[in-house]
């Protein structure tokens, strides 16, 4: 985030000089940037929801020049991490938890979290500090590259980086400048607010001052796999919600999005049901019949679904270790259900064995080509034809 509002100056120099003769011992700029954009992030996530935090790493590496391209200059890990965190904290401005790794077997890594205060709350409304004052880095990095451990890796830039950057950067200059609004009720908001906080604590939010660009991440150390796109707010707009029916939990669909506006006109979003298994048949020849999410051991569709997508996106250095993968991300998805890894295994071979006519697709999103021999997986096609549309929207 990044401002060039003079009320925004202003609050950031009274805390900064705050800091002086005690976290900070001399004056430095590096310091008062940085500050400035942990400030504006803590407000526009106050403004989405106050109840929800910001994740930030406590590990220095990740601010270091190895991924400098990806955190960009505004934040500096000795700046951030030794000082203003500190700092923020005697001023009793935030409110902060460390993160800690679960050590068990697919066990979650959980980053550092923090949100305003309401004292700090209170000088956001004292210096005048609106919305429009905020804005998102128009240079900030949108080709994101992660290895097979899901960390983010340092690249060297290619024809094709250039270009996908190139496209992205014209598209979110075009979000940048589109008003796009919910159109609901406050009761309404306030209900979707407390489904997301339900889905993802901490995580799931609305920003619809700040989260308007995308961004594209690669996975596996490869340009040719995924490439989806994030960041948008709308993403974060869940399709469905869980209710009981005679008796039994279901999910039923919620009709949230229907009410996008964008520059105050009503928006259409086309579903394509089964969408990726469907072009996975298409890719072998195969007619696909009936759905291809049921009928899969005694799993219900909304497990169905999510390990057979798990199956196509989990890529190790060989099957078994692709395997893992695939059951460790969907024990995770499951994790407040309680699923066992054996539970897992037998609805990872549930799926094989249902779809035996496609299992050379599964673990494998390198052998993913096109017809009109586009090298690449689910995602990346999936990825280039939402560039093409939006680019030509």
């Amino acid at each position: 985030m990044v401002s060039q509002s003079s009320e925004v100056d202003e609050l950031t120099n009274y805390i900064y000089d705050m800091l002086l003769d005690h976290e900070l011992k001399n004056k430095s700029a590096k310091v008062k940037t940085t500050l400035k954009t942990v400030l504006l992030n803590l407000y526009s996530v106050h403004l989405s929801d106050p109840s929800l935090f910001i994740k930030y790493s406590r590990d220095e590496n990740f601010y270091g020049k190895r991924l400098r391209r990806y955190v960009g200059n505004s934040i500096a890990y000795s700046s951030f991490i030794t000082k203003i965190i500190p700092g923020l904290l005697r001023l009793r401005l935030n409110e902060d938890h460390r993160g800690f790794h679960d050590r068990r077997e697919f066990g979650n890594a959980y980053l550092s979290r923090m949100r305003a205060k309401p004292k700090l709350i209170r000088l956001f409304e004292l210096y005048g500090i609106q919305p429009w004052m905020l804005f998102v880095f128009e240079d900030k990095e949108v080709i994101f590259l992660k290895d097979n451990k899901k960390e983010f890796t340092p690249h060297k830039d290619t024809s094709f980086t250039n270009k996908a950057r190139e496209d992205l950067q014209h598209i979110n200059r075009h979000l940048e400048a589109a008003v796009i609004d919910l159109d609901l009720s406050d009761e309404a908001m306030t209900d979707l607010l407390r489904k997301l906080r339900k889905i993802d604590p901490g995580e799931k939010y609305l920003s619809m001052f700040t989260d308007k660009t995308l961004r594209r991440i690669f996975s596996n150390s490869s340009w040719k796999l995924h490439g989806r796109f994030y960041g948008g707010f709308w993403q974060n707009i869940p399709e469905r919600k869980k209710t009981i029916i005679k008796g039994k939990e279901v999910k039923v669909p919620v009709r949230y999005r229907q009410h996008i506006l964008i520059n105050g006109d009503a928006t259409i979003e086309l579903d394509y049901s089964s969408f990726h298994p469907k072009m996975i048949h298409d890719l072998a020849g195969i007619e696909m019949i009936g759905d291809p999410y049921e009928g899969i051991g005694d799993l219900d569709r909304e497990h169905g679904k999510s390990i057979f997508n798990k199956m196509i996106n989990a890529v190790g250095k060989d099957k078994a270790e692709s395997k893992e993968k695939a059951i460790g991300a969907y024990m995770n998805e499951f994790n407040n259900e309680g699923i066992t890894k054996v539970a897992a295994t037998a609805a990872l071979e549930a799926v094989l064995e249902r779809h035996s006519q496609i299992n050379k697709y599964f673990f494998s999103g390198k052998d993913f080509t096109h017809p009109t021999e586009i090298n690449t997986d689910r995602f990346h096609i999936d990825a280039k034809t939402g560039t093409d549309a939006e680019g030509h929207a």
